[in-house]
Parts: structure tokens; sequence; C-alpha cells
């Protein structure tokens, strides 16, 4: 295909692989180059150059998974791929716009996870909709989970029973602007591997430690908003504590709950076991019961709070 100009060469058929050649003039000098080489320049002073590519992959889209977000297909696998591509990687999982229908996802150590503002979870199952856990390979984390991210997530428990955020050996964590409505109502079993079948009180968020493994410390829940259905239901707006029928070593201890809203809840905070935590500004309207301190030391309830 001797001189024949770029311009009058036939259009590609599909996606070009980022492997692919195609035809380039730079400085002048027309040369060859993969379309993974292609570049980009962020604007401003100052600005690093990359390539196309490298800017695509800061984030992982669920999408780009097999993630459809119609509300009735099982997205389960498709968002559970795309945060274990991410388990080593520290690059941020985006959830797109959409209702997706999940049984649980599990997020570790470093994870980023963040949603769009019209992105929901809508819970399939019994269980967690999300909860941390130590790698893919495990589903109850055998270490301690730190330093996973979870902000603005949408939760919709579709009255299951269980949690729709479980941090469970979490320490450093943060939660931040999540909303979590239907939440179910009852008592689950749950198997740490330390007490078989121990029954746990239905929650929005629970933050719980592991009896000889981890506990929750130093994790950060802020400007998170949850509505339980019915003042006479057996759940709670969050849950502190660690394994039911143990030592109760591992305890809850050294978290913050900043401005967080807990409406129509049996019980608005439920601190069963651990010392140090502090709520700032929480507000707890309509629950059957505002705050309950079972073996709890130590806990702050800064000013401003609503009960």
């Amino acid at each position: 295909m001797a001189d024949v100009k770029i311009s009058q060469l036939p259009p590609v058929t599909g996606a070009l692989s980022s492997t692919e050649v195609v035809a380039a003039v730079q400085s002048g000098t027309t040369v060859k180059a993969t379309v993974a080489s292609f570049g980009f320049q962020p604007a401003g002073t100052g600005a690093v150059a990359t390539t196309i590519q490298a800017k695509l992959r800061e984030t992982v889209s669920v999408k780009d998974f097999g993630a459809v977000g119609n509300g009735t297909t099982n997205d389960t696998s498709a968002i559970q791929a795309a945060v274990d591509a991410c388990f080593t990687s520290g690059q941020t999982v985006y959830v797109d716009a959409g209702t997706y229908a999940v049984t649980s996802i599990k997020v570790y150590p470093n994870t980023i996870l963040e949603f769009d503002a019209n992105a929901t979870f809508k819970q399939t199952a019994n269980g967690f909709a999300i909860r941390t856990s130590t790698s893919p390979s495990v589903t109850v984390p055998t270490t301690s989970v730190t330093y996973a991210k979870i902000f603005n997530a949408r939760i919709d428990m579709n009255s299951c029973t269980g949690a729709g955020i479980f941090l469970e050996g979490a320490q450093s964590c943060v939660v931040d602007n999540a909303i979590i409505t239907n939440v179910g109502s009852g008592t689950f079993t749950y198997n740490d591997g330390v007490t078989n079948n121990a029954n746990y009180r239905t929650s929005a968020i629970m933050i719980k430690g592991i009896t000889g493994v981890a506990g929750p410390y130093y994790n950060q829940i802020n400007h998170c908003r949850a509505n339980g259905g019915s003042s006479t239901n057996t759940n709670s707006g969050i849950w502190l504590g660690t394994t039911i029928g143990s030592t109760d070593n591992q305890r809850a201890n050294l978290n913050n709950i900043n401005q967080c809203v807990f409406t129509n809840f049996g019980q608005g905070i439920s601190m069963w076991v651990g010392s140090d935590n502090r709520f700032t500004q929480p507000e707890v309207s309509n629950c059957g019961t505002g705050i309950v301190v079972g073996n709890s030391t130590l806990y702050t309830l800064a000013s401003n709070g609503n009960s």
C-alpha cells in the first residue's frame, strides 16, 4: 500500500488493543507508536506527563469487569473481581451510577471503594453487603484489616438481616458519608472461627473484633446516616463489640463516630464491649432505646448530640 496518505486508509473496525501500532508524527518525523504509549498532559504548572492508559488505570470501574447495575442482575462476582484486581495495586475501585444487586462484597487492607452519587448496592441475601477481609482467598479475617476506605456508599439492605457495612478486625479504616436504608430486623447467627453460631443483632454498621485474632481499633465513621424502619425492630444503627460468647478480648476500642444519624431503630447505638470510643455530635431519633451500654467503658458522647 505504497504512497497512500493516512487520510486515505480504511477506518478501524473495532477498538484497538494497547499493543497495536499506529503511525504518528513526532517533532516533524513520522514514527510508529503503540496505543498504550499515547500521551496525556495534565493541566497546570508543574503537572507531570503520563500516558492515557496509565491515567485511565488510576481508577478501576466495576463496569470494567462486567457489572451491569440494573438492580436485578447479580453483580457480586463482577464487583468482587474489580476489588480483587486492586488488592495489591492500591487503585481506587469506582462504583458507577446504577443499582447493583449483591450478596456480599469483601474489601481488604488499603482497598479504596468509592461510590458515584447515584450508585447503590441492593443486598439480596442475609449477611453483609460490604465486609472487611484479609485477602481474596479468605472471608473471615485472619489478621487485622488496615486502612480500607469506603466513600459515599449507598446500601439498600432490602430488609436483610446482618449488616450493611461490617468492619471485622478493622483498624484505622474509614467509612465516610454512607447512607444505609431498609435495615432488616432480628438477630442472625455468625461463625467467626472462635464461636460457632453466635447470635448478633442486625445493624446498619457493625464494628467487631475477633477474639484472639484482631480488635477493631482507631476506625473513623463519618457523616453516615441509617434508617432502621421502626423503633420496635430488633436492630441497631451501629453496633460495637467482639466475638459473642468469648472472653471479650479484642474489643472495639478507640473508634471515632462523627456526626452520624441513626433513625427508627430498636437501638440507635449499641456499645456491646469496648472502651474509649468517641461519638461526636450523634443524632439518634425515634429509636426504641437511644444508647445501650453493655460492658463498655470510658466512652465519650461529645456536645450537640440529640437523643
